[in-house]
């Protein structure tokens, strides 16, 4: 397999701009939690799992991509965040202060942008997956691995 694949280098690049994403709002939900009273930033679970699953795009071997199993972990990662702004937002919707309808529309804004991220994601991994496995089934039909050997079921004793 070639390393210079370019949908590997597309995911890896994801990956890359997944974790770093994750990792800066994460730090941030986690400096609102210390600041917090009460309770805590849901961010800091998010944006964890979002850390988890940019690490198995990155350093997954690009012979074994992710299988259905970790395609919808990287799937539901993001959703994951997608849905935890829009509790941010549903939360700001109710409160009547006006630095809250600020936060809404941040929140607005960023249940689309991690959704449309989920989405390139799946593509992603989605186009990986098919491509090494049409590699690996013209493999199988140029060896011949999946019918047996032709030389032993044509071969007749004299």
């Amino acid at each position: 397999m070639d390393s210079t694949r370019s949908d590997v280098i597309r995911l890896r690049k994801f990956g890359s701009a997944t974790l770093g994403t994750s990792v800066l709002f994460w730090s941030w939900a986690a400096v609102n939690t210390s600041a917090m009273q009460k309770g805590f930033d849901l961010g800091i679970f998010s944006f964890f799992f979002v850390i988890l699953s940019s690490l198995f795009i990155i350093t997954r071997k690009q012979d074994k991509p992710a299988r259905k199993l970790g395609r919808a972990f990287i799937l539901f990662t993001h959703v994951l965040v997608a849905l935890n702004y829009l509790l941010g937002l549903l939360f700001a919707l109710t409160i009547d202060q006006k630095i809250l309808k600020i936060f809404a529309l941040y929140c607005f804004v960023f249940v689309f942008v991690w959704a449309y991220i989920a989405h390139t994601g799946w593509n992603l991994v989605t186009e990986v997956m098919m491509r090494v496995e049409r590699e690996e089934q013209e493999l199988d039909d140029l060896y011949d691995f999946n019918r047996g050997n032709r030389i032993d079921q044509n071969f007749v004793l004299p």
